[in-house]
């Protein structure tokens, strides 16, 4: 596995009062089985948004058995992961224990980096929302 970013970027888990709240700061590091987050102490500094690199794409996502319809949205700076459908957002409801969500984390990141050309230095935050799209 190779790391690929320096410093950790914050990832966010936004609750239904949309309350953003940190649900850790990780590396991303990129391997032959696609995108792991390493725990990190550090965050790098955040760039600006900027609507010249806005990109969406709608993802299905499996893990455990488990498959959701997911929305990601890239600004330039973050990544906006939000469910789609009934079961992508039950899976949030009964996946943010720490190893669940980081796995849809490194899913979503992972797709990110596939479907949109979002590069592992661009990416500032990277946010969980709770709201179905």
């Amino acid at each position: 596995m190779t790391k690929a970013t320096d410093m950790g970027i914050p990832f966010y888990y936004v609750n239904k009062d949309r309350e953003n709240q940190l649900y850790g700061i990780y590396a991303i590091t990129s391997g032959n089985h696609g995108v792991d987050l390493v725990p990190v102490q550090f965050v790098k500094n955040a760039r600006m948004e900027n609507e010249n690199h806005r990109k969406t794409v709608d993802v299905f996502l499996t893990l455990h058995y488990q498959m959701g319809k997911f929305h990601l949205e890239y600004n330039g700076s973050s990544l906006i992961v939000s469910p789609v459908d009934e079961s992508a957002a039950r899976w949030i409801e009964q996946n943010t224990r720490a190893s669940s969500a980081r796995e849809l984390l490194a899913l979503s990141v992972n797709s990110a980096i596939n479907e949109l050309e979002v590069t592992q230095e661009n990416l500032d935050a990277v946010y969980l929302n709770m709201q179905q799209k």
